[in-house]
């Protein structure tokens, strides 16, 4: 399985089985924005952009050794070190 970021928020809309236009909706930005991040147009998203995305659909992601996932519901990250 891919983990590039801009397969990640793919994921998350079709998850919800939304158009980039009814998730651009949701997560408050553009339909053109998110295409652009679903294909990496420019560059690779932000952490914050990642963050807000994740938090507006209610899913939790995490960047781990071997790239971005997206954590089940009933997953814990352990604790710093």
């Amino acid at each position: 399985m891919t983990t590039k970021t801009n397969n990640i928020i793919r994921q998350m809309r079709h998850r919800l089985h939304m158009s980039q236009s009814q998730f651009a909706e949701l997560v408050g930005r553009s339909q053109a924005r998110i295409s652009e991040l679903e294909r990496e147009v420019v560059s690779p998203p932000s952490l914050a952009t990642i963050t807000d995305i994740a938090d507006t659909c209610g899913i939790s992601v995490a960047y781990l050794p071997d790239g971005w996932r997206i954590l089940p519901a009933d997953f814990n990250l352990p604790p710093p070190a």
